[in-house]
């Protein structure tokens, strides 16, 4: 068993304050802020059924209805936890559960019946929804109503108006100054297209068999816009590289820091391809959102991946990311309304040397295909958190539902600072720490969970398993529940307040589904109750039939279900409270 200091030592990092950072879960009582955006789209937080794929989100108009609004929030008992946390998370009233017959097993306790166990109610997680507009889905188009811009080494042929062409040191310069369409193609080894139109007007870049390289500078640099698209014209291929170190335009921020830049809004769609390759700089940055809307793009950076301050949202685009620093990532803490990633579809491959998917937000994965491989092993773009290579990151929740998740990570396959909720779906963990290590509480309501090869299954404050198939294969517990830490990679997380401190609360709880362990430590391990009111537990291994294979330092419920060991038959009437 390892001792209850490892997880301070491991948790995820980058942290924000808890007091706002459950606003998207039921029971939520934080403040959500309005941040200027898209003006035609409209963010809302609702609590879905788990069958039901309610779309995507972003933040574009910043009209994010706050979910604590409705939501009841009932704080008269020190059991509920606090600070942010709302009544998501019940214990038991003091004395409601009582210690049973430690010699039959039935720990419905005292007399009391099997449905007198009350189970703590586990957590749940309000979905993130947005309404996607025609300029995100658009990639129709008509040439003769597009400004043709056509490059070569030489010069650059324009066919329309709004645009202003330069030349400095040997560069190629495109300047967009006004809104509209604007169908590229060419060839160039040292070009660059600027962005800088009205902030209320959009920008559409087309991208019709282009292959742009700039020496020194972003290929495509946006400055002011309101959002610039860029659709990859039907069977078109396009190449977008930079070819050494950046100089900057903003030495203060070192901007732009990336082959594609865009300080607002980012689409990209389409039915052609793109590849961005860069061994200098991060592949695609915006420091508003990036949506990846459709289109074949390929990322090969120095340093991440694909980057976007506020929200990072997959819709259909089929994405390989190769990347020396996170493959996904977003930045945004100022509170949990943003900083999130959305993968509702696709198909996405990140191999990174850092974190796979890394949020400052909430991480949903409604849909399509996400493979991960991080390898920490590999050269670094810089030595700052060099020691992060975890797959699946966030500083707050995480959601997973209908998806196939596959992870192969050198640390963590998944890790998160709050809640991790899977509904459904298909996940395949390999790590060589941890399969999942969150601060606060694991919910397994259904789908298909395979934790191979990995150091230890469950970590969390707490680990309910209602319903789907959990197989966990571990050289050390299987499944372990204990107090929270408040730090993260040595940064305080929640404040004064750490509502996953307190290890008595700690608990395992299996209510339905099939859990199956194979250990060489403990199988189950609670630092505070046990509950087994369904399903079926299956402990397989030379340990399985041991005297402390479960164990638990609060009281074990055994209602229904069974705990099948290996060598010993069902133990549910050995498990002492």
């Amino acid at each position: 068993m390892k001792k209850d200091v490892k997880r301070s030592k491991k948790s995820a990092v980058k942290v924000v304050t808890f007091l706002l950072c459950l606003s998207l879960l039921t029971g939520c009582s934080g403040n959500s802020s309005e941040k200027k955006g898209d003006n035609d789209t409209n963010v809302t937080a609702t609590e879905a059924p788990a069958d039901k794929d309610n779309g995507d989100t972003g933040k574009d108009d910043g009209n994010e209805s706050d979910p604590s609004n409705d939501q009841k929030t009932d704080n008269k008992d020190n059991n509920e936890s606090q600070n942010g946390t709302g009544d998501i998370t019940k214990q038991p009233d003091e004395g409601t559960v009582k210690e049973g017959d430690k010699d039959t097993g039935n720990k419905s306790g005292d007399g009391d019946t099997a449905s007198d166990i009350q189970v703590p109610e586990a957590v749940s997680f309000r979905k993130l929804e947005v309404e996607y507009k025609n300029k995100d889905t658009a990639t129709a188009y008509v040439p003769g109503d597009c400004t043709a811009i056509v490059f070569s080494d030489d010069n650059v042929a324009v066919n329309g108006q709004d645009v202003e062409i330069s030349k400095e040191n040997g560069r190629q310069i495109v300047k967009i100054t006004k809104k509209g369409d604007y169908l590229i193609s060419g060839s160039c080894s040292n070009g660059q297209i600027i962005v800088e139109a009205n902030k209320e007007k959009d920008v559409r870049l087309i991208l019709n068999g282009i292959t742009l390289s700039c020496a020194d500078s972003a290929p495509i640099y946006e400055q002011q816009c309101d959002k610039m698209v860029i659709t990859l014209a039907d069977g078109s291929e396009n190449v977008l590289s930079s070819t050494s170190e950046y100089i900057y335009n903003d030495v203060e921020k070192k901007q732009p820091d990336s082959v594609i830049f865009a300080k607002d809004d980012l689409v990209i769609n389409g039915n052609g391809s793109l590849t961005v390759d860069t061994a200098y700089t991060e592949g695609i940055h915006s420091t508003d959102s990036v949506k990846l809307m459709s289109g074949n793009i390929a990322v090969n950076s120095g340093d991440n991946g694909v980057r976007g301050k506020e929200a990072v949202i997959i819709k259909d685009a089929k994405l390989d990311i190769k990347s020396r620093g996170d493959g996904i990532k977003t930045t945004y803490s100022d509170n949990t309304s943003l900083g999130y990633i959305i993968i509702e579809g696709g198909n996405v491959k990140v191999y990174s040397a850092k974190d796979g998917v890394q949020a400052t937000g909430h991480i949903q994965i409604t849909g399509g295909v996400l493979d991960i491989t991080t390898d920490n092993g590999v050269a670094h773009a810089d030595s700052e958190d060099s020691k992060s290579a975890k797959g699946i990151k966030s500083d707050h929740n995480i959601y997973i539902n209908g998806a196939s998740v596959t992870v192969n990570s050198t640390e963590d396959a998944i890790n998160n600072n709050e809640n991790l909720i899977i509904d459904g779906g298909s996940l395949t963990l390999t790590a060589m720490d941890d399969a999942i290590r969150t601060n606060g509480h694991v919910v397994i309501n259904d789908g298909t969970v395979t934790m191979q090869n990995v150091k230890e299954g469950i970590d969390s404050y707490s680990v309910t398993v209602s319903g789907g198939n959990v197989t966990i294969n571990a050289e050390d517990d299987g499944i372990k529940a204990q107090a929270g830490s408040n730090n993260s990679d040595e940064k305080v997380i929640f404040g004064d307040a750490n509502p996953f401190s307190d290890a008595s609360s700690a608990y395992i709880a299996v209510t339905g589904g099939s859990l199956n362990i194979t250990s060489e430590g403990d199988y189950l391990d609670s630092d505070g109750n046990l509950y087994i009111t369904g399903g079926k537990v299956t402990l397989t291994g030379v340990k399985a039939k041991e005297d402390g294979a479960v164990s638990y330092k609060g009281k074990a419920y055994v209602s229904a279900g069974s705990i099948e060991a290996e060598g010993a038959g069902d133990i549910s009437a050995k498990i002492s409270g």
